[in-house]
């Protein structure tokens, strides 16, 4: 089955299965029931942080857009492309209500 790429209204949250831990800048998924385990770095800690409070992700890439100074675009690519490599791994899911 083809995923969809994340849309600017889609809501993503953290897999209930998956725990998340910071380490300075840096993000680190782990999924105990595989064993399997995910680092991202500062600006995929930010994605997922923004994401799990119920923000967007055209919000989120609003948010970060201001808060780093880079053009909209360059962030939306850079977010859309976090979301979509942890989906993939199943670390994020949608949420409730998205398409």
């Amino acid at each position: 089955m083809r995923r969809r790429a994340a849309g600017s209204a889609d809501r993503f949250s953290v897999a209930p299965e998956v725990t998340v831990s910071r380490d300075g800048d840096d993000v680190t998924f782990f999924q105990a029931r595989t064993g399997r385990y995910w680092r991202g770095n500062e600006t995929a800690a930010r994605v997922v942080e923004l994401l799990g409070q119920g923000r967007t992700v055209g919000e989120v890439v609003d948010d970060l857009a201001a808060a780093y100074g880079v053009d909209r675009d360059v962030v939306h690519q850079d977010a859309v492309g976090v979301v979509r490599s942890l989906v993939t791994a199943r670390v994020l899911a949608p949420t409730a209500g998205t398409r």
